[in-house]
């Protein structure tokens, strides 16, 4: 009975062993992430005031027509790429190609007459120089000859304005770019002057920013600015460094605003009309805190970055609020305090509270 007992209380004792030795290994197999750091550090900033802005073309059509009719094609969709020329939209032109039909017919008969009056006006004026023929005779055909030129002038007249009327029946590209917008469809009818549909050339954009009236008053083309925009993936803003192009001089009595436009360098397609961008006019310089750009991430609204502790040599995640952004540097309005650590490079995917080695 004592060997039981002695032999029981060794198989705890070791069962305890054990235990305590996995904790121990899983403490040491702890994944620690090698990361690069910096320090968050009060620096000058050339601050200037932010405004909301929105992306538009610079050259962008809202396409009409001049006569009412049938629309019978309409070959090109929503965000379909066009050339410069290539046909939008055909209306119904039945009674437009009878008119121009006429008007030709016309001209030809105006030609014939004028032909005829020239021909006997040259008979008569050489009848009239040798004295067969008299001056009443001579000035009849003379006014008969002028009738018919004003004839054919007028005939020409009616059939360019066939042609234009004709032309107003189908709607061309009046340059490249891409169809943003359609208000008919085909089997609707066309009226003067309603929009039927807008192009847009995406590779020309600007920004045009609502600056209120106590801001403008500073403002001048030429000025330096910032142009910010939420890049695709979750990513960090994309900044663009621009210059203002003009300040709009006369403001809306509502709003007591004023438009403000600003050059933009679209070298990618990841900018578009109607895309959300912020605006930062250059000022005088403050302190503000900052951080590297490379330290801070996106998820969907947020922006964030990882703050280590120093002691514990844990990385924690950190939700903050950015402003301005200057080079390589990021303007931090709330979430974070001066001397803080933040991890700017990590070797592997970092989470919340992950043990972490400064690497210098």
């Amino acid at each position: 009975m004592t060997h039981i007992r002695k032999y029981s209380v060794f198989l705890v004792c070791a069962v305890l062993a054990a235990c305590s030795g996995d904790g121990a290994g899983e403490k040491d197999s702890e994944d620690v992430a090698n990361v690069t750091t910096a320090e968050a550090r009060v620096l000058p900033l050339a601050l200037g005031p932010q405004f909301a802005g929105t992306v538009e073309s610079n050259h962008r059509a809202r396409l009409a027509t001049k006569v009412m009719g049938w629309v019978e094609e309409m070959p090109f969709n929503e965000g379909a790429a066009v050339k410069a020329g290539d046909i939008l939209v055909k209306l119904r032109n039945n009674d437009i190609v009878a008119r121009h039909a006429q008007a030709e017919a016309t001209l030809a008969k105006a030609r014939a007459h004028l032909d005829n009056a020239a021909t006997n006006l040259k008979r008569i004026a050489s009848l009239h120089a040798r004295k067969a023929a008299t001056d009443k005779e001579l000035d009849d055909i003379r006014t008969a000859h002028a009738a018919s030129t004003a004839g054919a002038t007028a005939a020409e007249g009616m059939k360019r304005e066939a042609e234009e009327m004709l032309a107003y029946a189908t709607i061309r590209a009046p340059f490249d770019g891409v169809i943003t917008g359609k208000s008919v469809q085909v089997g609707d009818l066309a009226a003067p002057g309603r929009t039927l549909l807008q192009i847009e050339d995406l590779t020309d954009l600007k920004v045009v920013a609502k600056v209120p009236e106590s801001s403008v008053k500073s403002m001048t083309a030429g000025m330096p600015a910032q142009v910010s925009f939420a890049t695709k993936n979750g990513g960090n803003d994309r900044t663009l460094a621009t210059s203002l192009d003009r300040v709009v001089p006369a403001g809306d009595p509502r709003s007591r605003q004023f438009d403000v436009h600003l050059f933009l360098n679209n070298n990618g397609d990841e900018i578009k009309p109607g895309m959300f961008a912020r605006v930062s006019v250059a000022g005088a310089e403050s302190l503000t805190l900052q951080v590297p750009r490379l330290a801070l991430f996106r998820r969907g609204q947020l922006q964030g970055l990882f703050v280590v502790d120093t002691l514990a040599s844990r990385a924690w995640l950190r939700w903050v609020t950015t402003g301005l952004q200057d080079g390589g540097m990021v303007e931090i309005l709330a979430g974070l305090s001066p001397g803080e650590t933040v991890v700017v490079r990590s070797e592997t995917k970092l989470s919340d509270g992950q043990a972490v080695r400064t690497m210098q």
